[in-house]
């Protein structure tokens, strides 16, 4: 509950000299205790101290031990919601929300292409730390291009009207004309008049691949069965001879 707050103390630090990548927290000495860096497409994190334990068992008060390896584990699997760099925008009836996560003091203006092609600058003020936002009340509806330093988002204002949205009752006519054209049906699995399903049977060449009763899945040469042959492993004879050794094998042990 302290500002700043005050965790206990980590009396064991491994000493390197120029580190590398961003130390984000120090120990005794203003020495580095935790180091993160990028290389290529991963991320490292180094730990310069093995007495975490400390703040587990609550020595001088502890520490957020739990949350602290939690977030680097998942910052390591790239978490979007933990990247120290991220720009991201959304619609709010017809307000555009940007916000930017930095480590900057000062990220700049967010550039924005509206669905018109016009261009803006919205300017971001800090909402808290590495936290910038901005608004702007748009009068298009459409997608928006929202950049910022080398990061982009999109945003779309106004209702979404997706192809797919369109029309959702259920219905057989919009594909039935393409399945009868390949020799095919559609059909009801289930319905409120009680149709039974239809037998599935394999087809080959250019039959028709539906019936009164049955549909059927056409079959390619990719791979065929020939034939299926079952041999019990121990059936018979081989099966009486096998246990006939082990009981035997039981026997000569017992005797010695």
């Amino acid at each position: 509950a302290a500002e700043p707050p005050k965790w206990s103390r980590w009396f064991r630090l491994v000493g390197i000299e120029q580190p590398e990548g961003e130390v984000v927290m120090k120990g005794a000495g203003e020495r580095p205790l935790l180091l993160l860096d990028r290389k290529g497409e991963g991320r490292v994190g180094m730990f310069l101290s093995d007495q975490g334990w400390l703040w587990a068992r609550g020595f001088e008060g502890g520490g957020p031990h739990v949350s602290l390896y939690r977030r680097i584990a998942h910052w390591l699997m790239k978490e979007p919601d933990l990247e120290e760099e991220r720009l991201t925008a959304g619609g709010r009836g017809m307000v555009l929300d940007i916000r930017r996560q930095t480590m900057s003091d000062d990220p700049g203006p967010a550039k924005i292409i509206t669905p018109s092609g016009k261009a803006l600058d919205v300017p971001l003020t800090a909402a808290e730390p590495g936290i910038f936002s901005g608004s702007v009340e748009t009068d298009e509806i459409g997608l928006y291009q929202v950049a910022n330093g080398d990061l982009t988002a999109l945003a779309h204002i106004g209702p979404v009207n997706a192809p797919e949205f369109a029309d959702t009752v259920s219905t057989e006519e919009v594909l039935r004309p393409a399945a009868e054209e390949s020799g095919g049906s559609v059909r009801r699995l289930a319905s409120l008049t009680g149709q039974s399903l239809p037998g599935i049977v394999p087809v080959r060449g250019s039959a028709d691949a539906a019936g009164r009763d049955w549909v059927g899945l056409r079959t390619t040469n990719d791979s065929l069965l020939k034939s299926v042959s079952r041999v019990p492993l121990f059936g018979g004879f081989f099966g009486l001879a096998l246990l006939l050794l082990a009981l035997g094998s039981m026997w000569y042990r017992e005797g010695r």
